[in-house]
């Protein structure tokens, strides 16, 4: 068998099932690896857990991965690992490598996500930086650090949290016309008395784009706006989803909202969301002008309207910009490896290799008679 590197001395085989993918392939995938504890790692891997690597089904090619966390004390990790072409005709085999006590750290955080990700807040235990090489981190006001869907979240306290950007977000920039907004959401508790704002970009809600509010129930149906409002450049439409959205039961959700400024036209196709990978109804006449044209550069806040009113109780995490439209079957994988990584792929046992010292890609370990490993060179 293939052997990335005789100085990792120890892999596992993750297998992921085929059944959990929607229609692909996908490019760049970023595949979430959750291991709530691990003895193995825990034995063998560097307390940075520097040494953790990942690499495609050839068992050599080393693939990128971002490492949120890793406790060596359980072997506990969390990672994002990048498949280059992720199938859902076949299941598809990646090798995590660990054991070489001389590695320098083997993450490419940046590198993880590709250009098409403007933004990546993992939000977990109070890191407010931004995974992707755009660096637009964010600045926290009185949110705090409690236990989320993945790992950690911010909870807003309606009152008085809120997150924004340390920048204005590059959208006319770089000629954004559609974004894709994910993330993990949790109300607590359900609260549309005050026509509350999960996300607005800029310090001027009328002239500016509102992504999602939640409103003051004046709209028929369970009332989600989705949107942009932006009277400077002309730019105008409103949309609301029905209570299928099944928003209200103060558990965690996965959200994809959608916003296609390249789709102009009165239907309304420019603006769809996604509920734990359901597309959901709209109503039947959103009110919808001229949509062509990008969106502007600006800070975007998070729970509240620029930091001064109509705050939102919620908790939130892994909240991500993408700058296209993300499909319908990415979003139904997306959704089936973060909400059960460990029915999304199979981690196999534990098998050892390498020597700790020489080798390269083309090592190969090979048992003896004697009954320990030995090097062969291909």
């Amino acid at each position: 068998m293939a052997w990335y590197d005789n100085a990792w001395t120890k892999r596992k085989k993750i297998t992921i099932d085929s059944t959990k993918v929607g229609t692909g392939p996908h490019a760049d995938f970023p595949v979430l690896v959750n291991l709530e504890s691990d003895t193995n790692l825990s034995a063998s891997a560097l307390a940075s857990g520097n040494d953790i690597l990942f690499t495609d089904t050839d068992q050599i090619t080393k693939i990128n991965y971002e490492r949120v966390s890793y406790t060596s004390g359980t072997g506990a990790l969390v990672a994002w690992v990048q498949i280059p072409s992720l199938i859902s005709t076949a299941n598809s085999d990646i090798y995590m490598y660990y054991g070489n006590s001389g590695a320098a750290d083997q993450q490419n955080k940046t590198g993880t996500w590709n250009s098409n990700y403007v933004s990546v807040w993992h939000l977990d235990n109070s890191d407010f930086t931004d995974s992707t090489s755009n660096a637009q981190g964010l600045t926290n006001t009185s949110t705090t650090n409690t236990t989320g869907k993945i790992k950690d979240a911010r909870s807003f306290n309606g009152t008085s949290a809120y997150l924004n950007t340390t920048g204005a977000i590059p959208f006319s920039t770089n000629s954004i016309n559609m974004i894709s907004i994910s993330m993990w959401i949790k109300f607590n508790p359900y609260d549309i008395t005050n026509a509350l704002v999960l996300y607005e970009l800029s310090t001027n809600y009328n002239t500016k784009n509102a992504f999602i509010n939640y409103t003051d129930g004046t709209v028929a149906g369970d009332p989600i706006y989705t949107g942009n409002s932006d009277s400077i450049s002309g730019y105008s439409l409103r949309n609301y989803t029905t209570t299928t959205t099944g928003l209200t039961d103060s558990a965690f959700h996965h959200c994809v909202f959608i916003h296609d400024r390249s789709q102009s036209g009165a239907d309304g196709n420019e603006v769809n969301l996604y509920v734990d990978a359901a597309l959901k109804t709209r109503d039947a006449a959103p009110n919808t002008n001229n949509t062509s044209g990008n969106f502007i550069n600006d800070t975007l806040y998070i729970g509240s309207r620029a930091g001064t009113s109509l705050f939102q109780t919620i908790l939130l995490e892994e909240m991500r910009i993408n700058k296209t439209v993300l499909s319908g079957a990415w979003i139904t994988t997306e959704y089936n490896n973060q909400n059960s990584p460990s029915t999304f792929y199979t981690l196999s046992a534990e098998e050892s290799g390498g020597g700790g010292g020489g080798g390269g890609a083309n090592f190969d370990p090979i048992m003896r008679g004697s009954g320990f490993w030995g090097p062969r060179f291909a």
